[in-house]
């Protein structure tokens, strides 16, 4: 019988290879080259995290996880519509920079594959991948700030919805202008509220 793999060396491991992809992306990285780039071998990764696939996907949900939780962060101290404003932005900021532009194509691209699996398969093994975990702390705040909960989750989706928008045409942006209109777009959005 193997032994279990230690949860230790696991979160360590998934630490790393976090880091990496968020540097790299996932695109072009090969399991043996993350190993390598770790400095483990692609035996042990497997022997954590089960597979290659579930090593991906741990990667995508502790990013997605550590998203969330500067979200909740963020919102859950304000009180007041100027703080939710600058609030929205700093989020946005945080997903705009050039750091994690890498991780964030990734995670379109899993929402796409995502889309993808539930048209072609039913009990799909794709983690969910849509709006909520950013709707959710976006509404919250809204409520507390005075806006009824339908219309506070309206606001939210269509934060989520544009918020996601402007970060793909972040992504395929080619000058410095355009992603300063893009910057300003999401800008105005936020102060239109």
């Amino acid at each position: 019988m193997p032994k279990p793999a230690e949860p230790v060396i696991r979160e360590q491991l998934l630490e790393k290879c976090l880091a990496i992809c968020v540097q790299a992306g996932f695109r072009d990285l090969s399991l043996r080259a993350l190993a390598l780039e770790v400095g483990t071998t692609h035996r042990r990764l497997i022997y954590h995290f089960g597979s290659a696939e579930k090593l991906f996907w741990s990667v995508v949900e502790e990013f997605r996880r550590r998203q969330v939780a500067s979200l909740e962060q963020e919102f859950t101290k304000v009180t007041t519509w100027q703080e939710f404003t600058t609030a929205a932005k700093s989020f946005w900021s945080q997903l705009a920079q050039e750091g994690n532009r890498h991780i964030t194509r990734t995670s379109f691209e899993i929402q796409l594959d995502a889309i993808h699996q539930s048209q072609t398969q039913t009990g799909s093994a794709y983690p969910q991948t849509g709006s909520e975990h950013w709707i959710a702390p976006l509404s919250r705040a809204m409520s507390r700030l005075g806006k009824d909960e339908s219309e506070s989750r309206l606001l939210a989706r269509m934060i989520a919805g544009c918020g996601k928008g402007l970060l793909l045409d972040l992504l395929a942006a080619e000058s410095d202008v355009d992603r300063a209109e893009i910057q300003a777009a999401f800008d105005r959005l936020i102060d239109s509220l």
